[in-house]
């Protein structure tokens, strides 16, 4: 057992969950997020990955054990997602939809926060998510300085607001956090992203603009693309001769690259 709350067990999954695992994953609710339920192969895959963590990093999504029953009802943990060319952690879950609305998914998230604050290779990462959005601002004025820019008056645009790729939601979102970084340096900010057509931070709202269009990209100073989504042409935006911040590697094959610098 990793890890013990009040009404749940947190253990490695091993292939006796497949089963349970499956009746999870090929919930087509459960599995919004991922935009279709999984084959039996896709769960056996998603499986192994987990197994494949457990080796490579010492954590993953772990088996969430009702206590009071025994079922397997879910799984969560830390992965680590990449982030520009570093990687960070992130809490992720999945759980069986006759147990949503319970608590569960918190309980067992607020036990993985836990978790991971008290190990170090997991703290050292957080350590730097927690900077990164500062340091991704930096960067961008470095970027601005060398086409004779400051920050300050500069229009950016920031592609994505959602927390991870093809998601809608904002929540905890480094996108957004960026945004706000930006703000505090007196840059003009606007963004896009297809999943999200508004967002409310700090108790105020911002809308997306209307569309991603060669012209919409031309008027800015500056790209930075927060979030990477599957819906959106890079290879567009790259060339419409922007200079372009690339947060998340989606660019890695765009062959003229004299506008585009990485994380």
């Amino acid at each position: 057992m990793i890890l013990e709350t009040e009404r749940l067990a947190l253990r490695e999954l091993d292939q006796s969950d497949f089963a349970a695992l499956r009746a999870i994953l090929q919930d087509e609710q459960v599995m919004y997020a991922y935009e279709h339920a999984f084959t039996s192969r896709e769960v056996q895959a998603w499986l192994d990955r987990q197994q494949a963590r457990y080796r490579k990093d010492g954590f993953g999504l772990w088996a969430m054990v009702e206590k009071s029953t025994g079922e397997m009802i879910g799984q969560c943990g830390l992965t680590l997602q990449d982030w520009g060319e570093r990687q960070v952690p992130e809490i992720g879950y999945h759980l069986r939809r006759d147990r949503w609305r319970q608590g569960f998914a918190i309980e067992a998230a607020a036990a993985c926060r836990e978790y991971g604050f008290h190990t170090s290779m997991i703290e050292a990462s957080m350590m730097v998510n927690d900077r990164m959005p500062e340091y991704t601002v930096e960067r961008a004025g470095k970027i601005l300085n060398r086409y004779r820019k400051a920050l300050n008056g500069s229009k950016v645009l920031v592609l994505g607001a959602a927390y991870k790729q093809d998601i809608d939601d904002y929540r905890e979102s480094p996108a957004v956090r960026v945004m706000a970084e930006f703000r505090k340096t007196g840059a003009l900010i606007d963004y896009y992203d297809p999943y999200v057509p508004k967002f409310r931070d700090s108790g105020k709202w911002y809308e997306r603009i209307p569309a991603l269009t060669p012209e919409a990209v031309k008027n800015y100073d500056l790209v930075t693309i927060a979030t990477a989504h599957t819906k959106v042409d890079y290879a567009m935006v790259a060339s419409c001769g922007v200079p372009v911040f690339d947060c998340k590697n989606v660019c890695k094959n765009i062959s003229n690259r004299e506008n585009i610098e990485v994380l």
